[in-house]
């Protein structure tokens, strides 16, 4: 595991004192950043080897720490490849050939190229070496002046070890950066952040047992953090305290939440809105007061106004949950009770939720025990498929929440149509996609059955 730390940038131009001793026993991963250093001028012809489009540079210096005759291995990496946020950038990896050049001038040391980038240069280099012949190692890093932003360097014993990087905070506030690889970002006290360099819509992040960021690129990996309380995006936060404490609930808790959303709205939930309410929930909201604030929601009024009745309501949730129109007598008392006040919206529901799942008495008649397991398998599939979406497939498209669950009919082709929209709609719609009309999408693990791993990218 490579163990990161933070740089301070080099404002030397011409004498070799390394900003960073990197030490390949560690290994370490060093994020360093051009912005506010001092300009230089190479020549044309530099500008050009090195892959750079203007002779104007800023400049900085790594030496790594090598044992005479070792082999050792390295790695670059910028914007592209999910290593900072620089979009480009020149190198010179070299050797001193044992003349113990440390501290001396550049311009009066011989040196012997390792490594050097050009123009066919990609946004990530790794490379294997050997110290032989060389007392010192050194990584000279460049930009051209109008670039500006963070790349990363790493340093291993060997290639299989670059990457994965440990990442530990400090008993303060920190504002803590993995990059490439599958890194463990860990904050320890304190209020701490998760920084990433592009946009929320690149971007999964999985909420359970443990908490994952996953880049839909594949560039950055999958990280994991622990004790941390805010992700930030480019250009957004993400408190993951407003989310993260409904990780702890079980199914049947998170079922609860969905019959919500199906009963009052006939969809399945968007995942922000589940996560917000398992949360709400974990942190001692009662089920009752979720309800009643799902029954008073914007959607809800919009849905069952005012003037439509205590009947047009009562309906609407018996189809909504049930799927079949309401029975007369049930019908009339629901709507008395409603219209008297002494019965919520939000009682009922979650009274014809609970009924809906009540066992039929000892001696009923067999019609009404069949229509009673027709309930439970219709509720129960409504809940499957909102699940999957809203829960294991992460999205909060509230459209495509909506016409998911309209496929729901009750038989076995209606579910598998639900199942395959929802799946369509990661595959090929915009949750999952990356070029800035995707969304970050936010999946609970452990609440939800997985046919078909939607991580299809």
């Amino acid at each position: 595991m490579t163990q990161v730390f933070e740089t301070i940038e080099a404002n030397q131009l011409t004498s070799i004192f390394p900003e960073t001793v990197l030490t390949a026993s560690g290994p370490q991963t060093i994020i360093a950043e051009f912005g506010t250093q001092n300009t230089f001028t190479i020549s044309q012809a530099n500008a050009n080897a090195l892959g750079l489009s203007s002779t104007t540079v800023r400049g900085d210096v790594f030496r790594f720490d090598v044992q005479f005759g070792q082999s050792y291995a390295a790695s670059i990496a910028i914007l592209g490849a999910g290593g900072g946020t620089l979009p480009d950038v020149g190198f010179v990896v070299a050797g001193d050939n044992n003349s113990a050049k440390n501290g001396t001038i550049l311009n009066s040391a011989s040196f012997t190229n390792i490594q050097v980038s050009n123009a066919s240069t990609t946004s990530y280099t790794e490379f294997e070496f050997s110290a032989a012949g060389h007392d010192y190692v050194y990584a000279f890093v460049y930009a051209s002046a109008s670039d500006t932003g963070t790349y990363s360097v790493s340093f291993a014993n060997s290639l299989a070890d670059l990457g994965d990087d440990v990442v530990p905070g400090t008993s303060g506030d920190d504002v803590l950066q993995g990059y490439r690889g599958d890194d463990m970002i860990s904050g320890g006290d304190g209020q701490d952040t998760a920084a990433y360099v592009n946009t929320d819509d690149k971007y999964i992040v999985e909420i359970g047992g443990e908490i994952k960021v996953l880049d839909k690129t594949t560039n950055e990996g999958v990280d994991t953090l622990l004790d941390m309380e805010t992700i930030q995006f480019d250009g957004r936060t993400f408190d993951l305290s407003k989310f993260d404490s409904g990780a702890t609930l079980s199914k049947a808790q998170f079922t609860s939440f969905t019959e919500m959303y199906i009963a009052y709205f006939n969809r399945a939930p968007d995942a922000a809105g589940l996560l917000f309410w398992a949360d709400a929930f974990a942190t001692g909201t009662s089920i009752e007061t979720i309800a009643a604030l799902f029954a008073g929601s914007p959607e809800a009024q919009a849905l069952f106004s005012s003037n439509a009745g205590s009947s047009t309501f009562v309906e609407a949730i018996y189809l909504n949950v049930l799927g079949r129109a309401s029975d007369p007598a049930g019908k009339a008392f629901w709507v008395g009770v409603l219209d008297q006040g002494t019965v919520s919206q939000g009682t009922f529901v979650l009274e014809i939720l609970k009924g809906a799942r009540a066992p039929a008495e000892l001696g009923s008649d067999p019609g009404f025990i069949a229509q009673k397991a027709a309930d439970v398998a219709f509720l129960n599939a409504k809940v499957d498929i909102g699940l999957y979406y809203g829960a294991h497939l992460g999205m909060s498209d509230v459209n495509d929440a909506r016409s998911v669950m309209q496929l729901v009919d009750g038989t076995q082709q209606g579910f598998d149509a639900a199942e395959a929209q929802a799946l369509n709609f990661a595959i090929n719609g915009d949750a999952y996609k990356f070029d800035g009309t995707g969304e970050l999408v936010l999946r609970v693990t452990g609440v939800a059955d997985d046919p078909v791993d939607p991580f299809i990218l």
